[in-house]
């Protein structure tokens, strides 16, 4: 079933809409056992929002995208392996984590829109020479320590000047903030400690399977997406500059140029 949706995701017309609608009230129904088949019927999803046969085919994979999290959390109770979401290609999805080092900027956006959902990853970090060099700032006890004793205990450190035992780095990341310096140098001092975090993404907006924007007007397909073959970019920029009244098709929907989704292209000179 998951296999006849991902084939009749991409064919458009009245006849293909209605049977992909069918396939999705059987696999909303359907408890989807192992991480594979999850992640395709996630990805198939993605497309058919992204490029809807109808109106119906819009809204009910919007409706079983803000449930998704959900079947994640199933499987995850079911103790599946959860390592299959990890991969750069499918991460994202919501009941998930991700983990990253982070740059200052990122790191310092993500904690307030993630809250309490961010956490250092203690288990894979290594770098001591480069704590040892950046926590005296706010850390006056481990200057001398820092570089000549081995095993520190950084996360007991961290946990007892933050007054809690949390493995949050908010405390962290505004004593950077706070240091009298400019802003290219505080990132580049955070940057300095590679800090693994570990954010979950729940059922929030960023992650990849709730990142959209509502519509003011949809476009519907009804006929095929245009092949990548058929598109010549040397061509396009050699033709004369485009305007309103070309002939140029758009890539998405087939039309001409005024369709709904089309994008203005710049001059060729």
């Amino acid at each position: 079933m998951l296999e006849e949706l991902e084939g009749w995701r991409d064919h458009f017309g009245h006849k293909e809409s209605a049977r992909a609608a069918v396939l999705l009230d059987k696999l909303a129904a359907r408890k989807l056992t192992d991480a594979a088949s999850l992640i395709r019927f996630h990805e198939a999803l993605l497309f058919l929002r992204a490029f809807p046969h109808s109106p119906r085919i819009q809204r009910k994979t919007e409706k079983l995208l803000d449930t998704f999290s959900a079947r994640v959390q199933q499987l995850r109770d079911s103790g599946a392996d959860m390592s299959r979401f990890s991969p750069l290609e499918v991460s994202g999805i919501a009941g998930t984590e991700m983990q990253d080092s982070l740059s200052f900027d990122v790191a310092r956006w993500l904690v307030p829109h993630v809250p309490g959902g961010v956490r250092i990853d203690w288990d894979n970090y290594e770098e001591e020479r480069a704590m040892a060099a950046t926590w005296p700032r706010w850390i006056p006890l481990l200057e001398e320590d820092g570089y000549v004793e081995a095993g520190i205990p950084w996360r007991d450190w961290l946990r007892t000047v933050q007054g809690n035992k949390s493995d949050g780095p908010a405390w962290l990341i505004s004593r950077f903030e706070d240091l009298p310096l400019p802003d290219a140098a505080k990132a580049e001092l955070y940057d300095s400690i590679r800090l693994p975090l570990i954010w979950g993404l729940d059922n929030l907006r960023l992650s990849r399977t709730r990142n959209w924007l509502p519509l003011r007007k949809a476009f519907y397909h009804t006929g095929p997406l245009i092949a990548r073959k058929e598109v010549s970019i040397p061509n396009r920029w050699s033709a004369p500059s485009w305007n309103a009244a070309s002939p140029y098709i758009c890539g998405t929907c087939r039309r001409t140029a005024a369709c709904p989704c089309a994008l203005t292209l710049p001059d060729s000179h």
